[in-house]
């Protein structure tokens, strides 16, 4: 949940390359964050294979995750036709926010409690 938020600010901070600005630390954030949240999200398509069928509800789960990448990525270039960088860059860090409260939403985290809850 917090790696949400945190994705959320990392794309912000990306703004003033949307501005044209060369700046390499923000690039290097961008990975810091994006690499455990992609442990996590491959954890999760783990977590969720059926005993007997690992490859194929694993490979399933990739495939659908790598075809939404890359129509997510063609509607973001026809975005940017429309209204430039900067936008397309506060647009993905709104989404990425409004993504981590619906985590809160619908898991309701409870101090104490491990995340997500075991009845999720």
């Amino acid at each position: 949940m917090t790696a949400t938020f945190l994705q959320a600010a990392i794309i912000v901070a990306v703004l003033p390359l949307a501005g044209g600005a060369r700046e390499t630390l923000v690039i290097v954030l961008v990975f810091l964050v994006y690499n455990p949240i992609a442990a996590v999200m491959l954890t999760i398509m783990m977590d969720r294979t059926a005993p007997g069928s690992e490859g194929t509800d694993f490979t399933a789960q990739y495939s659908l995750y790598s075809f939404l990448s890359f129509l997510s990525g063609a509607a973001a270039l026809q975005i940017v036709s429309a209204v430039g960088y900067p936008a397309l860059v506060m647009l993905a860090a709104g989404l990425a926010f409004l993504a981590g409260l619906l985590v809160v939403w619908r898991f309701h985290p409870v101090p104490g409690q491990s995340f997500p809850p075991a009845s999720a």
